[in-house]
Parts: C-alpha cells; structure tokens; sequence
C-alpha cells in the first residue's frame, strides 16, 4: 500500500484569536479542507498573535513565507491604491453586490490583473 502524501500549507490572517467572527472563516476553511482531503491537505492557520504583522499580509505572501492569506485588501492602499475596490469597504459594495461583480461583471478578472503584479493570486 501506498503511503499517502500530506501537503501542508501556512496561511496568515490579519485578525487575531478573539477577533470573532472574523478569524472564524479561516479557521473554518482550515477544518473543512483537512476533512474533505482526508487529512491530506493541512493548512495551519496564523493569527496576528502569531506572526504579529497584521497589514503586512499581502508582503508575507509575496515573499513566500506564507502560501495562502485571509485579510482584507483595503489595509494595502498605500502599496497599491488599485486594490481598493476588490473588497467590501465602509461606503462601498456589500458583500453581495461585490460577489456579484465578481463573477457576472469583471470584477475576478481586474482583481487577477491587479494582484499579478504582486505577483500574487
């Protein structure tokens, strides 16, 4: 019988540990990937207590020292403005009508353009 491979991936997330229900979503993608995989795939959440940079995500990734991210990309508008309108924000879309956007209106395609210069998907 063959072994089967594990594969581990490290996501950091801008919220902290009390940070409920935020740091929940990540957690909860984390619980159901594991499941789904069976066991093969793990991703190890970090919070903010861990990596203790909770606006440099979008760096943490493009660097390579975290594989996947859960923050918001209105933190990185002084790295790049154009991020702005790619999620939802005080006086912007709802979640619904940036979802919306997304997959009937553009929206997932600028949102590749604007990361692929990070170097980022």
């Amino acid at each position: 019988m063959q072994e089967k491979r594990v594969y581990n991936l490290k996501l950091a997330t801008t919220w902290g540990t009390s940070a409920v229900p935020l740091i929940n979503a990540p957690l909860n993608l984390a619980k159901m990937v594991k499941k789904i995989s069976d066991g093969r795939l793990i991703i190890r959440v970090d919070s903010t207590n861990k990596h203790k940079s909770p606006l440099g995500i979008l760096d943490m990734v493009k660097a390579g020292q975290y594989d996947l991210s859960h923050s918001t990309s209105y933190f990185w508008n002084g790295k790049d403005i154009e991020t702005l309108p790619l999620t939802t924000m005080p006086f912007g879309m709802t979640a619904n009508e940036l979802y919306s956007w997304f997959y009937y209106g553009g929206g997932l395609d600028l949102m590749q353009k604007v990361y692929e210069k990070h170097n980022v998907l």
